[in-house]
């Protein structure tokens, strides 16, 4: 085994020891919860998005045997780590394995790269995937020696896009990036005069059937919101842009996520200067290309709308690349130097520092108020966000001790929450005790909208689920739906010692009028 490879080895060794130890601790995000639920509905495709995310939260389900929030995140681990060694093999291809190895240490320290698409059951994590294999394909195809003749492995690339794209809508902006590179590089130009360019956009087009076919019987409703998050009455705002571009720094980390968005203006000002001073620079446009338009269009659009930090991580998974090479090439000139040793460990160092202080707040409360098992009463517990993230096997214990609780949700013939993330919770905590099919009373259904029609409940008993700070006006708000309303328990939920959070169910005798609060 080459140097270079050990190194990798090592790097991706300790990311996924690190990651598999977040994986097993931190509790389940609002996000991650919801897709549990994918699991319940296999479908072609899904209102908030492709179905590939579902596929990876069944993964980790299937191979354990029950779902936790470790098993739904396992698969998202293997494929982090894949698509690490993806991002050594490009770097390697494009300009050496000093490149590659630095990328990948890159993509492997950046706390939302590892958390958005390595440790989390999220779109992101497939779609970071099939888009590097995407790109490690083209870095094959694209940079061979001698003229370039387009080859098959164009129809890989499409393919490996087409998955992309079924994972998460971002996909077809970096598949916009490819054509682009294609459009702006005078020898690869031919590609589209290339029969296996065209067998290789009907395999996209296959690929996407899935997605297609759902949203073609249903009114294209998930294409509908995704684009209607874009919409705002807001004016444009510059400062909030800058805001945006700010935020992604940080959950990029400032020492890695300045650079790599200044790698940008780097690689795009040497193409203006020089378009084509050398094959680097061919390399550089075809990075560029992957990375720019993502990154710019959601930081351009957050002048606007909020943008979320996963949002413009695919692009910036790909300026790793561009930063790495940016990096050597410094490092080349000043051999001496120990900069670059000290700036990826030094950053590593407080990424795992910093992120484990967090996860240890999440879990356990360590900077909690009251209760910090630290001595660090820092955060009041009530004001603190992260007590939302239910912990299912702390509610499920709290349950089975109540045999006239256990009692009722047998006799309930289905559940019901008004939040479209907390059934999620409930049902990791009670499919082991009482498994019950759940709906949702309220006027954000997301997915629940179409697995299930307000007819089927008709008739038949609910307990119906929520919390006291998602409660609001519920289930007053319900009450003309049922012959009754009436409370059954509140269960508390602690942290540190301290309850944080108060589980409150009710039961609903006989559903009389089908609900009618959807707004699709």
């Amino acid at each position: 085994m080459r140097a270079s490879d050990r190194w990798a080895a090592v790097i991706l060794g300790l990311s996924l020891l690190f990651r598999t130890l977040v994986a097993w601790v931190l509790p389940s995000g609002y996000d991650e919860v919801y897709y549990h639920l994918y699991t319940q509905h296999p479908a072609l495709s899904y209102f908030d998005h492709p179905a590939a995310v579902g596929v990876s939260a069944a993964i980790g389900t299937a191979l354990l045997g029950s779902a936790s929030a470790f098993s739904l995140r396992l698969a998202t681990l293997g494929m982090f780590s894949l698509a690490l060694v993806g991002i050594y093999r490009i770097g390697s291809r494009l300009f050496s394995e000093r490149v590659g190895l630095v990328a990948m240490a890159i993509a492997a320290i950046a706390p939302i790269m590892q958390v958005g698409a390595g440790i989390l059951v999220l779109p992101d994590g497939p779609l970071v995937l099939f888009a590097t294999v995407a790109a490690w394909l083209g870095a094959i195809e694209f940079f061979t020696k001698g003229p370039y003749q387009p080859s098959p492995r164009l129809i890989g690339i499409c393919v490996a896009l087409g998955l992309a794209c079924l994972s998460k809508y971002h996909a077809f902006v970096l598949g916009a990036g490819f054509v682009g590179f294609c459009l702006t590089s005078a020898r690869h130009r031919v590609v589209f005069r290339s029969r296996w360019f065209w067998l290789g956009a009907i395999a996209f087009v296959i690929c996407l059937l899935p997605l297609l076919i759902w949203n073609g019987q249903q009114d294209w409703i998930s294409l509908r919101f995704q684009s209607g998050r874009v919409e705002s009455d807001r004016f444009y705002s510059i400062g909030d842009a800058l805001l945006s571009l700010l935020v992604n720094f940080g959950y990029l980390f400032p020492t890695l996520g300045i650079p790599l968005f200044a790698s940008l203006g780097i690689a795009a000002y040497r193409l203006w200067r020089q378009p084509a001073e050398s094959q680097r620079n061919e390399r550089y446009a075809f990075l560029l290309w992957l990375s720019a338009p993502i990154v710019l269009l959601f930081t351009v659009l957050g002048g606007r709308i909020p943008i979320l930090p996963t949002w413009t991580m695919p692009g910036y998974w790909f300026a790793t690349l561009l930063l790495a090479a940016l990096t050597v090439e410094w490092f080349q000139i000043h051999p001496k130097s120990r900069r670059l040793q000290r700036w990826l460990v030094g950053s590593a160092i407080a990424v795992v520092l910093l992120s484990s202080l967090a996860v240890g707040q999440v879990r356990w409360g360590w900077l909690q108020s009251p209760g910090s098992p630290l001595g660090l009463p820092l955060i009041p517990a009530y004001d603190d966000g992260s007590t939302e993230l239910l912990q299912p096997d702390q509610i499920r214990a709290a349950i089975a001790e109540r045999p006239e609780l256990l009692a009722r949700l047998k006799a309930a013939d289905f559940y019901a929450s008004n939040q479209f993330f907390l059934p999620g919770y409930f049902a990791l905590a009670i499919d082991p005790l009482v498994p019950k099919p759940f709906t949702l009373f309220g006027t954000d259904p997301r997915g629940f909208a179409f697995w299930s029609n307000p007819e089927d409940w008709l008739e038949k008993n609910a307990v119906l689920w929520t919390t006291e700070r998602f409660q609001e006006e519920w289930p007053q708000s319900i009450e003309r739906y049922f012959e009754k309303i009436e409370w059954l328990a509140d269960v508390p939920v602690d942290r540190a010692g301290v309850p944080v959070q108060t589980i409150r169910l009710y039961w609903g005798e006989r559903m009389q009028v089908p609900y009618d609060g959807w707004p699709y």
